[in-house]
């Protein structure tokens, strides 16, 4: 199933709402307009997004809540009407897909599908080379046939990435010692973050094996790979420090045929399960 049925449930959610409450509605005609509204809307404020909503558990809605509430500005609201949505979903009659969507396109609009040859035609992650804290050179190949965890840091980052590091860790050791899953965090200082440094950082968090690759390379490797193969653009959460450095708090997940599947804010400790529910579904995927 693909996503037209629940984009229409939803819009015509989101259209009573937000006109009850004199709020704009947007084009909600046009599907990809539909879900870029909706994803900056959550994530612009921490809050997980609606595609992902589909694995939402129960306990998710109380920390959603209270994070609504610590919200002061007029925004708030439409977080706030956003819970409302989310319950309205089942009394609704939205059906909840099954199984992890696809993205194809940089607007992260979700795809469900189980048809193989509709999936061939996807977007799958380009061929790159980069090399990790051992000196060993990363590739493409390196983490095939794997679900791999993608995410862009840099050593001396004060700010968003020892959160996200550490929600990478929680997975990283839910799946550690299993090389059917794998983590690749990307330099985006590489002219600072070299092998040895590099290594220095994972002797520091506790980083060993060869699991999780923190890689470098030439910037404009990285960069590409991180804006084409990821999808990874100012809109989806790149931000610039003073340095003009470029990094992001979103953590990308790729299944064993190089597929995008997942999306998720990584400073967000919940976040964790999530990406774990979903690594275990494409794991199952994998073993079919």
């Amino acid at each position: 199933m693909e996503t037209s049925g629940l984009t229409t449930c939803l819009s015509r959610i989101y259209l009573a709402v937000f006109r009850k409450n004199g709020m704009p509605t947007g084009n909600f005609s046009n599907k990809s307009t539909f879900w870029r509204a909706t994803n900056r809307a959550y994530s612009g404020f921490g809050i997980p997004t609606v595609p992902l909503l589909r694995i939402m558990k129960p306990g998710m809605v109380g920390i959603m809540a209270t994070s609504a509430e610590k919200t002061v500005n007029p925004v708030g609201k439409m977080i706030r009407l956003g819970l409302l949505l989310s319950s309205l979903l089942l009394l609704a009659g939205c059906s909840k897909p099954d199984g992890v969507p696809y993205y194809h396109t940089p607007d992260f609009t979700p795809i469900w599908t189980a048809d193989q040859n509709r999936i061939d035609t996807l977007h799958t992650v380009f061929p790159f080379r980069l090399v990790d804290q051992f000196g060993d050179t990363i590739t493409e190949r390196t983490v095939g046939n794997t679900v791999y965890l993608a995410n862009f840091f840099f050593t001396a980052c004060p700010s968003i990435c020892p959160k996200m590091m550490e929600t990478v860790r929680v997975v990283y050791d839910r799946y550690r010692g299993n090389p059917a899953v794998q983590f690749l965090s990307h330099s985006v200082t590489p002219e600072r973050d070299s092998v040895r440094v590099l290594q220095n950082y994972a002797h520091r968090k506790g980083i060993s094996g060869h699991q999780w690759h923190l890689v470098t390379g030439k910037r404009k490797s990285i960069n590409t790979v991180a804006r084409l193969s990821y999808f990874v653009e100012k809109e989806q959460g790149f931000l610039a420090d003073s340095a003009q450095f470029l990094h992001t708090e979103n953590l990308i997940l790729v299944d064993h045929q190089g597929h995008i599947r997942g999306l998720y804010n990584g400073t967000l400790a919940v976040e964790a399960d999530r990406i774990i529910h979903d690594i275990d579904l494409l794991l199952k995927e994998r073993n079919r």
